[in-house]
């Protein structure tokens, strides 16, 4: 008997598998996503003062309290330099019996140099000085830099800048004029205070120097009254001005600026 099989050929020899799927021309590009919220940047609420008027008052006023302190330190120091100047004889010849006494006047004038250059430094940093007391309040950065744009707007830097500069210019030719009698020691003698020149080459020198030291001297009393700082009354000066010797040879004494 024949038996027929039919059908079942694979069995016995591989079967082809289903044929892949054709692969696109081009590859889809894939859309974006947007970032998480957690990564797009939110600036900030700006801080809301939680002061009344009165209390923003009292720490502007504490703030102004320590400006004045610091500030008060420069001038104070300063000041004493520059009196300690003043009642030796200050750009006058008064009290130079050796150059010993040259020397030490100049030495009070380096420190007056060192004093004014110090403030001067503040004067140039003042509305730093200035934010750094209302930061230490509680008080809002924006109100604080409110406060430092209304202060810089009044507090006459550049003026007193001037006048800083022009007391570094005041200081210079007084020294200038001690140098030139540490140099012509002996050449003249102190007639109250005035240096006498026995030659009159060498007082009409020190008497051009005079004349520029008492110009600086004029220029500040201009600068002072700009800023509205009142100066003392001219018989305050720690040393007066004097009348002119009648002898050629002599020197007027200088005035004295304010400190």
């Amino acid at each position: 008997m024949m038996l027929f099989l039919v059908g079942v050929a694979c069995q016995f020899q591989a079967c082809p598998g289903p044929k892949p799927a054709p692969e696109p021309l081009i590859s889809p590009t894939p859309a974006p996503t947007a970032p998480p919220p957690s990564a797009v940047p939110v600036a900030p609420d700006p801080p809301v003062a939680r002061y009344s008027g009165v209390q923003q008052a009292e720490y502007i006023k504490t703030a102004q309290n320590g400006f004045v302190v610091a500030r008060g330190l420069k001038s104070e120091a300063f000041a004493l330099a520059f009196t300690a100047f003043g009642e030796a004889g200050g750009a006058s010849a008064k009290g130079l019996a050796s150059k010993a006494d040259v020397a030490d006047r100049r030495a009070l004038i380096e420190k007056c140099r060192l004093a004014n250059e110090d403030y001067l430094a503040f004067v140039g940093t003042q509305d730093d000085t200035y934010r750094q007391e209302l930061a230490k309040t509680p008080l809002i950065p924006g109100d604080v830099d409110s406060l430092v744009d209304d202060f810089s707007k009044k507090a006459h830097a550049d003026s007193l800048k001037k006048v800083r500069e022009n007391k570094r210019d005041i200081l210079k030719a007084a020294d200038d004029m001690m140098a030139y009698l540490d140099k012509t020691f002996g050449a003249w003698k102190v007639n109250g205070n005035n240096a006498v020149f026995t030659k009159p080459a060498d007082a009409n020198s020190y008497s051009a120097l005079a004349k520029k030291y008492n110009a600086f001297v004029q220029a500040e009393q201009k600068l002072q009254a700009d800023i509205n700082v009142p100066l003392p009354p001219p018989g305050d000066s720690p040393i007066p001005s004097v009348a002119p010797s009648p002898s050629a040879s002599a020197v007027p004494a200088t005035a004295m600026p304010t400190p």
